[in-house]
Order: C-alpha cells, then structure tokens, then sequence
C-alpha cells in the first residue's frame, strides 16, 4: 500500500502523463524538484497494488465506500472512553493534505455514548461532536477536520455506561 502522484508535462510537444512515488513541492503545484511536471492529483493503492476506489473533483478526494471492504476507510471503533488521544489519519490522507472528511457514527448502548474530533494538539476547539442517546443509533455525520502535517486529529470519547460506542471512517481529503 502506498501513495502515488500523478503529474502531466511537455514530451517533445506532446501532452504526457506520469504516476511517481514522489510527492508534490510545497506549492502542490509541480514534482518534487522538478518544476518541469504538474501536479494533476494523487492516489492510494491496497498491499495488492490495486487503486483503492474513488473520485476527485475541484480538489476534494472522496472514496466510493460501496466499491471497498467494508472498513477499508475505518480508522477508528472505540467502546470505552478516552481522550483525548491521537488519531492517524496517515493511510488514508496523503502527506501534503492538511483536510481530511470525516464520517462519524454513535451508538449509545445502555447509557449514551460520544465522540469528539479537533485538530491535533487543540481540543479546547472540537470541530466535530456526534452523541447518541441510550439505546439509540445515530445518522452518520459527515465533516470536514483539520489535521496536522503528520495527518492526526485529536479524539475523545465518553460511554456513559457500560455498552456503546463510535466508528470513525475517512470519506476523504482535500489537496
């Protein structure tokens, strides 16, 4: 599994296009030394070495979830309470990404359960909260998060009793 950059540059007058294992400049503009090549998009592939499916559009890479194991995306299943703590968002965004989409769903068991996401290091502004009551099941809850340059947000959760919990999935990023 790794990422893979995918760049577009002049060959002999000819439109050309490249996949490389090297990331983006700062910019996100153009190759890793070598301003010669644009930078077009990214993507990630299973140990297989097959593109994990999914769809970029004005920036904002979404995964098509329906086409996927059913937690390829799934970064987090808490059952018990903590936090906060880190989570690593890393093999599901890429490097130069500093937005990440969050799915966020709650089930509140016996006595209520909840999850909480801020950016890394800042929990005292928690960018996204989902809570279920006792004995219910929430809508997932979809919402953009910042992360830091290590792709990690902060998390914390509270069970209320002794059943419950929360999955967390990346539905995708933002270049």
């Amino acid at each position: 599994a790794r990422w893979w950059y995918v760049y577009a540059w002049m060959n002999g007058g000819t439109l050309d296009y490249a996949i490389s294992l090297t990331g983006p400049d700062a910019t996100g503009r153009v190759k890793s030394a070598d301003a010669s090549r644009v930078y077009l998009g990214c993507f990630k592939t299973t140990a297989a070495g097959a593109p994990i499916p999914g769809r970029k559009a004005n920036g904002r890479w979404v995964y098509r979830r329906s086409a996927l194991a059913s937690n390829e995306t799934r970064v987090l299943n808490a059952t018990t309470s903590v936090g906060p703590a880190d989570l690593d968002l890393s093999a599901l965004v890429p490097p130069h990404a500093r937005v990440a989409t969050l799915s966020l769903t709650c089930v509140g068991g016996d006595g209520g359960f909840s999850l909480s996401i801020a950016c890394d290091g800042d929990t005292s502004d928690v960018g996204l909260t989902q809570r279920a009551e006792i004995g219910l099941t929430t809508a997932t809850l979809t919402g953009d998060i910042e992360c830091s340059a290590a792709q990690v947000v902060d998390y914390t959760t509270v069970r209320g009793a002794t059943t419950g919990g929360a999955t967390a999935f990346v539905h995708g990023f933002y270049e």
